[in-house]
């Protein structure tokens, strides 16, 4: 396990809005049967008085990111398949379709880049369309 700069660029379009968020933290990656993890914190983004850490699992048609703590959430994000997730907000806690669009894997050991395109729905109705660049460099 070491440490590593993690950079987190997102795009989230829903109900005519688009909303974006830039950040970068310090996070842990290792790799464990050929899959990569990265784990990080990430409440203070979210808000100052939560604790919430992030972990993604990922494999090169598969992302899953789980978050524990203040707001609990496992999201699986596979390239052509929609998948129920569970989810919670600061509204409460729902069931969620996530439906991989892309998924563009350059991790290795030494860092690099993982880029991901989904769609989120509820009750069969389109939520919001999403892309998240990961990229991850050692410290």
């Amino acid at each position: 396990m070491k440490e590593v700069l993690i950079g987190i660029k997102s795009v989230q379009t829903g109900n005519g809005q688009t909303e974006r968020m830039d950040f970068t933290t310090v996070g842990r990656m290792f790799q464990k049967d050929n899959h990569i993890f990265l784990r990080y914190q990430e409440g203070e983004l979210l808000n100052e008085n939560e604790d919430v850490t992030t972990l993604l699992k990922i494999q090169d048609r598969q992302v899953m990111l789980q978050r524990t703590g203040d707001r609990q959430s496992r999201m699986l994000i596979e390239k052509g398949v929609r998948h129920q997730c569970y989810y919670q907000t600061t509204f409460g806690s729902f069931t969620i379709g996530v439906f991989g669009e892309t998924i563009e894997n350059a991790l290795s050991k030494a860092g690099g880049r993982l880029y991901l395109r989904y769609t989120i729905d509820a009750d069969a109705e389109l939520v919001s369309r999403n892309e998240v660049e990961i990229s991850v460099k050692e410290v």
